[in-house]
């Protein structure tokens, strides 16, 4: 098994909790792991795994803070470096401790090198030049991102094909349904139990044609008066006035209380939320998104029906069939309406829809991230045998 260095802003938040729980099903399969991470004090810490050593030696990300950890890494001797996807700060330059860290290499016998992305667009990999230029192997967690990653890699690294991997590991599943149900706060319990439900899934900057899908939602609003749209996420990158402006378009009472932008949940929230929706809007999500794949598994966990465009089933491994197991759509937003009108009202097509997604759900295997980065640990120590 793979002695292995992870380094990882954050393990309370989103991205830090697809981490951990990579780095737990490692450490189940006897990998040797330290996980090198922030110390803040008001950190909500995950349920310690008893093979993982947490060691928490940066506050600001400093290469003046790597004093402390030259003599931890010179006694484990890591067989592999391991980056999570840092998001908090830019990365240009040595000034950052996660861009200085693979230029002590050659002193720590050279380990292989390890970039994780989960979420981010073409424009945000220049802020992670200095760690691409040294990986050995980049996982994603969608194949369009395995398109995004390599492409920039030929156009602004210079890397040649086959010089460095770029693979999917995928996330985790999403945990089982929680019988018992979760707290939610009141305004919330209310809105999602009136009314047929559309959830709309991630934070607004996940999605495309964002102009669209505002005018849409509307035209759906003022023609379905059953109907009420939860948006269940955040605003994301979006700038305040654009922010102001897209809610301006639901000044009317009539349409402005069947609306509701939830911020950010947490994992039982989502479940709430889910088991309480007609369907799942996630054909606006780009393909970029990490929240593309999380909503995806979560609704097929659920049970819930998801609406899917065409762009999206090519790079789904699973056989997506419409009217079968999910609703599909053709071009932009406002060409939806009939599809999105069937999959609210008509109860027959939301039954049989259901009904094929138990067998579906069944039949389906879904990786495990940690057998997947297990994979490639061992291609990669195997190349450097030879």
């Amino acid at each position: 098994m793979a002695r292995v260095a992870f380094f990882t802003e954050r393990i309370d938040d989103s991205i830090g909790t697809f981490a951990f729980d990579l780095m737990s099903g490692l450490a189940d399969q006897q990998h040797d792991l330290r996980v090198y991470t922030s110390f803040n004090e008001d950190d909500e810490l995950p349920q310690t795994h008893p093979r993982i050593q947490l060691i928490r030696p940066f506050r600001k990300w400093s290469w003046l803070e790597l004093g402390p950890l030259v003599p931890l890494l010179l006694e484990q001797q890591p067989e592999i470096l391991h980056f999570i996807q840092p998001h908090d700060r830019a990365l240009e330059g040595l000034t950052n401790a996660m861009s200085a860290i693979p230029a002590m290499a050659p002193f720590l016998q050279k380990p292989l090198v390890v970039v994780s992305l989960y979420d981010f667009k073409e424009r945000d990999l220049d802020s992670f030049k200095t760690l691409l230029s040294q990986a050995d192997a980049i996982t994603v967690t969608n194949p369009n991102q395995v398109r995004v990653v390599e492409e920039h890699l030929r156009k602004k690294e210079r890397r040649r094909p086959g010089e460095v991997t770029v693979d999917v590991v995928p996330l985790p599943n999403p945990p089982a349904r929680s019988e018992a149900g979760a707290p939610l706060s009141s305004n919330l319990e209310n809105f999602i139990a009136q009314g047929r439900l559309l959830l709309v899934p991630g934070d607004v900057s996940d999605h495309e044609d964002i102009e669209d899908i505002f005018a849409f939602l509307k035209q759906t609003l003022i023609a379905l008066k059953d109907v009420r749209v939860l948006v269940a996420g955040g605003w994301g990158k979006i700038k305040p006035a654009d922010r102001s402006r897209w809610m301006r378009s639901f000044d009317d009472p009539a349409i402005g209380s069947r609306i509701l932008f939830s911020g950010t949940l947490g994992p039982q929230e989502q479940q709430a939320c889910l088991a309480n929706a007609r369907t799942v809007l996630a054909a606006s999500l780009s393909l970029e998104s990490v929240a593309l794949a999380r909503w995806t598994r979560s609704s097929l966990n659920a049970g819930v029906p998801l609406i899917l465009n065409r762009r999206q089933l090519a790079l789904d491994p699973l056989p997506w069939r419409d009217r079968e197991n999910a609703f599909i759509v053709e071009g932009g937003p406002l060409n939806w309406g009939a599809t999105i009108a069937e999959a609210l009202l008509d109860d027959s097509a939301d039954r049989t829809v259901r009904s094929k997604l138990i067998d579906f759900t069944r039949m389906e295997t879904f990786d495990v991230p940690s057998n997947a980065m297990s994979r490639i640990y061992a291609r990669l120590l195997a190349k450097r045998a030879h």
